[in-house]
């Protein structure tokens, strides 16, 4: 079945993070609704979300595609200054933005951009205990 170059891109970053060695353990999935539920969350979740698409001047073969792509890291937590558990999410975060910048994952596209901000959402820390931190990606795809 054909894909949107936006969903093939997130495709992608899964196949990635999934391959990828960090801190925690995970397994990364495509959604397009990334709220996680609390009853989901007693683990590690990472959803990533197909989020915006561009088209810009290119080459003679066609427009380019400028492609956002988020990885919301969530995890329930008790206690929303619990620096034992949020510490390590934090870390976990920070070696996502920092894993494929510059790099080339998929024939024809280039992550130009990892962004986190803001780094974690507190008000899903205050009112659902459930750290959530959303990392977005912008990929430029010249297929």
């Amino acid at each position: 079945m054909a894909k949107a170059p936006i969903v093939s891109l997130a495709d992608v970053l899964v196949d990635l993070l999934n391959a990828a060695t960090f801190s925690q353990e995970f397994t990364a999935t495509r959604r397009y609704y990334p709220h996680t539920k609390l009853e989901e969350a007693d683990g590690l979740v990472v959803s990533v979300v197909p989020a915006a698409v561009e088209r810009v001047p290119g080459t003679r073969a066609g427009p380019a595609i400028i492609a956002s792509i988020d990885a919301a890291v969530q995890k329930s937590v008790i206690d929303e200054n619990d620096k034992a558990t949020i510490d390590p999410l934090m870390l976990l975060v920070d070696e996502i933005v920092t894993e494929y910048h510059n790099e080339t994952p998929a024939a024809g596209a280039i992550v130009t951009a990892s962004t986190n901000d803001p780094i974690y959402i507190p008000e899903h820390l205050r009112d659902l205990h459930l750290f959530t931190s959303v990392i977005r990606f912008t990929f430029r795809d010249a297929r």
